[in-house]
C-alpha cells in the first residue's frame, strides 16, 4: 500500500498538460468509429466535423473553422462546407455555408454562446510514456492518460504523439472511450484518430475573423 502511495506520488508529479499554442493555424483530420455522440472530451472548435481547417488566436479571442465533409446516401455523393466564427468578447457565434471556391458564406445566422475564452488543451495530467521517431528521423515524445471514473462507469484511454521536446506541436491522438448507461444497461464506445498538419503558431492576417458579409452583425 506505501509502494502503491508512494509512485502515485511520482507519477503525479511527471503529470503534465498537453495545451495547442495559444494562437495557431491548423488542418485537422479525425477519422471516427463511435456507436454514440457527443461522448468525446473535445468541444466547440474540435469537434465541428473530420475534416477542419483552424484558426485559433488568443490575443483577439476569437476562433474560426471552416469544415469539409462528404458523404454518401442512396447513391448519391453530398459535398458540405460550413464555417463558425466565434468572438469570445462578445459571446458570438456565426455558423453558414461557406464556398471554397468563391471563398463567400451564405445562410448565415447568429447565436449567443456562454463559454469563456481558454487554451485548448487535448488531455490534462498526461505522462510521457517514450520518445522516438516517426518514420526515420522525425523525432516525437508519446504521452498517455486514462481517465477512469468507476462511479459515473466512464473511462477514456488517450494517446498523443507531438514534436520531441513540446507539449504544445500536438501531430497526433488516439482515443479509446466507452460508457456504461445503468439506465439502459448499454455500453457505449468510441475511438478516434485525429492527426495535425501544417500547424502554425502565428497568425498575420487577422481579417479572417472579420464578420462575413450577410451575417447578422449587432
Amino acid at each position: 500500500m506505501k509502494l502503491f502511495f508512494f509512485l502515485t506520488i511520482i507519477l503525479g508529479i511527471y503529470a503534465v498538460d498537453i495545451c495547442l499554442p495559444p494562437t495557431h493555424d491548423a488542418v485537422v483530420t479525425t477519422r471516427t468509429d463511435v456507436n454514440v455522440f457527443n461522448m468525446s472530451h473535445h468541444r466547440d472548435e474540435y469537434y465541428e466535423g473530420e475534416f477542419l481547417h483552424v484558426w485559433f488566436d488568443s490575443s483577439v479571442q476569437k476562433t474560426l473553422v471552416h469544415v469539409y465533409e462528404k458523404e454518401w446516401f442512396n447513391h448519391r455523393g453530398e459535398t458540405h462546407h460550413y464555417f463558425h466564427l466565434r468572438d469570445y468578447g462578445k459571446k458570438y457565434l456565426w455558423r453558414g455555408h461557406y464556398n471554397f471556391t468563391t471563398k463567400t458564406t451564405s445562410n448565415c445566422r447568429l447565436e449567443l454562446m456562454d463559454r469563456s475564452f481558454e487554451p485548448y488543451c487535448p488531455a490534462k495530467g498526461v505522462n510521457l510514456t517514450h520518445s522516438g521517431t516517426v518514420g526515420k528521423s522525425a523525432k516525437v515524445d508519446f504521452y498517455e492518460v486514462k481517465y477512469d471514473d468507476p462511479q459515473y462507469h466512464f473511462f477514456e484511454d488517450i494517446n498523443l504523439i507531438t514534436e520531441t521536446g513540446s507539449r504544445s506541436l500536438v501531430m497526433q491522438e488516439k482515443v479509446f472511450g466507452e460508457f456504461f448507461n445503468t439506465t439502459t444497461g448499454v455500453t457505449v464506445y468510441w475511438v478516434e484518430h485525429r492527426e495535425w498538419f501544417d500547424l502554425k503558431e502565428t497568425i498575420t492576417d487577422k481579417t479572417i475573423f472579420n464578420v462575413p458579409a450577410g451575417c447578422p452583425n449587432p
